[in-house]
């Protein structure tokens, strides 16, 4: 019946009869035939509704040869390039040709490695590319390529088709597809201009894919885990450094804080020499994670890293101040004393360097060496006189007083100093009279009646 639809030009017809045996017996002995025929008669309504065929008129008693040959598959190969751009917009396919597509996916289903299967799958790649669909035809058109890979146009036809999904921005599908031509040694030979472009471009589109998913889509988790893929196969990547320090990034806010650890310190292990703004970045989100994970020290340890590698930034005197109050809360004194003698020798137009000084100061006199803490509270008052406050110019120089007594009784500028602490005090505002001033005017009007 089928036969007799096809000889009287019911092309449409005949393809739905021809179907019908294929599904009948997928392994009968006419379904190869019968799959294969059903594309030729849709390839013939196909050229019907684009008016490249007319049906012809049958007279009254014309005799059908139902046996006549049909002909084959258009063979066509060569793939033309069209100005494709990124907002190129797909155009319906048309029912017809929908119906040729699904024939062809039907016939390399029930006849698989057929010596027409590269032949009908660009027939289907085809309907795909003339109807704008670029995407699913540069991915069957990949496909072909890879399975038959030694033809004369097939590095032309592999470069169309990646060309086509980096226009299109199909990130996952062009990295993919490239790798494929990279590992198919028929098509790329290792080393070949060809190798190193497919590889490159297939490294970069993957990137491109988990930022995607990072920058757009939000989709965190997932980007976590790619990215720190990225980094597992292509570690000598230009990309891996910053691919790393997303992940470490990602994992930081989500409270992460054993994965942005990892993270950040592979990161700085094994690419040392990336740029300033990504192990900047590194650095300052390890002592943050350190110091959230009540890891104090660590944390420490990472702040005064940023300063010494980049002193002049603007944050390193903010991660200097940070380093400093954790050390005193640790109960480093020592080294507290080291970092805020840097921090006022290093950033001194830092808008609380006189009350640091006075810091520096009190843990200076905790040492016990009266002459080093009488020098310093001299200085304090000469180095900090325009920008401390009165009040802090008066107990320095009280405590300048004591370091004197400390290394003589009989100093006779003892007495001295302690007037001057008084006068001063006597000059301040009431309100400020109180507290560790109060009790400095109180100790030196004692020390003088001792005199």
């Amino acid at each position: 019946y089928a036969e007799t639809l096809y000889a009287l030009d019911q092309w449409q017809e005949a393809a739905e009869q021809y179907s019908h045996v294929v599904e009948e017996n997928a392994q009968g002995p006419y379904t190869k035939l019968a799959a294969y025929d059903s594309i030729l008669a849709f390839e013939k309504e196909v050229a019907v509704s684009k008016g490249k065929l007319r049906r012809r008129e049958f007279a009254e008693g014309t005799k059908i040869d139902e046996r006549k040959a049909k002909g084959r598959v258009d063979e066509r190969r060569k793939i033309s390039r069209m100005d494709v751009t990124k907002e190129s917009a797909e155009e319906p396919i048309p029912e017809v040709e929908q119906k040729l597509l699904a024939a062809c996916d039907k016939y390399l289903a029930a006849v698989p490695d057929s010596k027409d299967e590269q032949v009908i799958r660009y027939k289907a790649a085809f309907v795909y590319y003339d109807h704008r669909h670029y995407v699913d035809a540069a991915k069957r058109f990949g496909d072909i390529i890879n399975r038959w890979p030694t033809g004369a146009e097939a590095q032309k036809a592999a470069d169309l088709s990646l060309d086509i999904l980096n226009v299109k921005e199909e990130w996952l599908a062009l990295s993919d597809l490239a790798l494929k031509f990279r590992d198919n040694l028929k098509l790329s030979k290792p080393g070949s201009d060809f190798y190193k472009r497919v590889a490159k471009l297939g490294e970069g589109a993957r990137f491109k894919y988990v930022m995607d998913l990072y920058e757009r889509k939000k989709a965190y988790p997932l980007a976590a885990a790619e990215f720190r893929k990225f980094v597992d196969t292509y570690p000598k990547s230009e990309y891996s450094p910053l691919a790393l320090f997303n992940a470490q990034l990602i994992a930081d806010k989500a409270n992460e804080l054993d994965n942005a650890i990892e993270a950040g310190l592979r990161l700085v292990k094994q690419y040392p020499n990336a740029g300033k703004d990504i192990l900047s970045g590194v650095v300052l989100s390890l002592a943050s994670a350190y110091e959230r994970s009540a890891q104090p020290e660590r944390a420490v340890e990472w702040y005064e890293q940023f300063v010494d590698r980049w002193p002049d930034d603007a944050k390193a005197a903010d991660q200097l101040y940070r380093a400093a109050l954790w050390r005193e809360g640790l109960a480093d004194e020592e080294g507290a004393l080291v970092d805020w003698q840097r921090y006022v020798k290093d950033y001194p137009s830092r808008p609380d360097t006189a009350k640091v000084g006075f810091t520096v100061g009190l843990l200076i006199e905790k040492k016990g060496e009266a002459k080093r803490t009488a020098d310093y509270w001299y200085s304090y008052q000469r180095q900090y006189r325009d920008r401390a406050t009165p009040g802090q110019l008066l107990l320095a120089r009280y405590k300048e007083g004591l370091a004197m007594q400390k290394l003589s009784h009989a100093d006779s500028n003892v007495p001295v100093v302690m007037s001057e602490v008084l006068k001063g005090y006597a000059s301040l505002p009431p309100a400020e009279r109180q507290g560790p001033l109060q009790d400095a005017a109180g100790h030196a009007r004692f020390l003088l009646l001792e005199k």
